[in-house]
């Protein structure tokens, strides 16, 4: 598993917003500041929006079920 960091947005949001917020994300991904920030914490970046993120968010969900099944901390 990895530690990743998200923004979310609900889902009745409006298309325009939805944009603006994902390209103000974006800009801020390619700023100094956060390139600074990876190198000093070893952080890979990882960006991904849309449907790729919304693939990602499934696969870890399925895989912390698996986990806490095989662990168990949680009942099928």
């Amino acid at each position: 598993m990895i530690n990743w960091k998200g923004v979310f947005c609900g889902r009745d949001i409006n298309p325009a917003r939805r944009s603006q917020s994902r390209e103000a994300i974006y800009r801020a991904t390619q700023h100094a500041t956060w390139r600074d920030a990876l190198a000093r914490n070893s952080w890979q970046p990882a960006w991904l929006s849309g449907k790729p993120f919304e693939d990602a968010i499934e696969l870890d969900t399925i895989s912390v079920k698996l986990v806490s099944q095989l662990l168990k901390l949680r009942r099928n």
